[in-house]
């Protein structure tokens, strides 16, 4: 958690640039994303108070796999950096698993939140655009297919 590519990563990368839950189970399988986040929870644990046991953190991990499917490996690394840091309030007394999902729930109204409307909004200035160039339907979706393949 204390690397340079944590402390760098913005909710923007954090979003587009990993896979999500639900994809790396289909790819991958369950254990893979509970293996994965059991391993960040580990490693971040150590910077705060508790007295969960290996066993514990792996259910804390199936629990918030299973419960957060769109959420990104990226933007666990970020609610953890983050919370660990106290960007989302102090933690008082242990770390639980109420404690992860409050963190979780700050993210997901904040920066996730603040990303997702910016790029919405990005969305339609670009529509707009291409609307008022006199383009068609089927030219817009055309363009639309071709930026994405070009990603």
């Amino acid at each position: 958690m204390g690397s340079s590519y944590a402390a760098t990563l913005t909710p923007k990368q954090a979003f587009e640039n990993s896979d999500n839950i639900r994809k790396l189970v289909k790819s991958k399988g369950q254990d893979y994303p509970v293996t994965v986040v059991t391993k960040l929870l580990s490693d971040s644990l150590q910077f705060v108070k508790h007295k969960l046991q290996p066993s514990q953190m792996v259910a804390f991990a199936n629990m918030f796999v299973s419960g957060n499917p769109t959420l990104t490996i990226d933007e666990i690394v970020l609610i953890l950096t983050k919370g660990i840091n106290g960007e989302y309030g102090k933690t008082y007394g242990d770390f639980d698993y109420m404690v992860l999902t409050d963190w979780r729930n700050k993210y997901e109204a904040g920066e996730r939140a603040n990303y997702l409307e910016e790029k919405h909004q990005n969305h339609e200035i670009d529509s707009e655009r291409q609307s008022s160039s006199g383009n068609s339907l089927g030219e817009t979706i055309k363009n639309q297919v071709n930026k994405a393949l070009r990603k």
